[in-house]
């Protein structure tokens, strides 16, 4: 079967995230993260295609963008890992707040070589703020805490009507297309991002930061099948850090 251009403007600017995707029938899409030495496997995108399929398969993201439907041989089962899945995107609701097209670009514009990450939360104000910062200062112990408290807010346009915090990486934040986006997050770690206009939906896990992560990374289980944490993202290298005496950079 050919690749119809409705079909390729939906899911090709995600091909470059994985070798493959799915299908589920009739016209629905996975899309699961993984990209250079699993850059991007805090994320997986769903849409759908204009093109009717009778069952689920995995699909070569070359040949798609080749313009072609071409079986790939992932070494498992997909609809285990889609059962997984499933399981972790139907968790029950938490609460919900509004990322929309200006937020999220502000966000967007924020510069990945020296933030890794965006904490979403509730004030105690009732104010629902992104916080842009570089986690891996928390894992630097001779970063002074006026470096440790160098960080960017954007306030989101609707307030969460209950309390709440999630961590996601801003490097795949920025893998959004720019649109409004209600945020769903969810009681089991897991957090979804609805496209308003695009019909795209972006799952994210909380990349939950602070004392207990590498506890959680060690017992992370099932979720390394579908979302991983890699503590090596986040922790500094010896050449990341000037030393502590060293002339902090301004405050954004």
């Amino acid at each position: 079967m050919k690749v119809s251009r409705i079909s390729q403007k939906a899911l090709s600017p995600f091909a470059s995230l994985n070798d493959f995707f799915m299908i589920l029938p009739p016209r629905r899409f996975v899309v699961f993260g993984e990209g250079k030495r699993g850059a991007y496997r805090g994320i997986a995108i769903e849409g759908y295609l204009n093109q009717d399929f009778e069952s689920a398969g995995v699909y070569s993201c070359a040949a798609f963008l080749k313009g072609k439907f071409e079986q790939f041989d992932a070494g498992y089962d997909p609809l285990a890992k889609i059962e997984d899945f499933e399981q972790l995107i139907g968790s029950p609701e938490r609460t919900t707040f509004l990322l929309n097209k200006d937020g999220l670009k502000q966000i967007k514009k924020q510069d990945a070589r020296h933030n890794t990450h965006v904490r979403f939360f509730k004030k105690p104000d009732g104010h629902t703020t992104a916080r842009v910062f570089d986690a891996r200062k928390y894992f630097a112990k001779a970063i002074e805490k006026h470096r440790v408290d160098d960080y960017t807010e954007i306030e989101m346009q609707t307030d969460a009507a209950d309390d709440f915090y999630f961590y996601v990486e801003l490097a795949i934040l920025k893998k959004l297309p720019l649109d409004d986006y209600e945020v769903v997050v969810l009681e089991g770690e897991m957090i979804t991002f609805e496209g308003v206009e695009t019909g795209l939906t972006f799952h994210m896990r909380d990349q939950r930061l602070g004392e207990q992560m590498e506890e959680r990374i060690s017992d992370l289980g099932s979720y390394d099948e579908v979302f991983f944490i890699d503590i090596d993202r986040v922790k500094p290298s010896s050449a990341d850090w000037k030393k502590p005496n060293a002339k902090s950079r301004s405050r954004n």
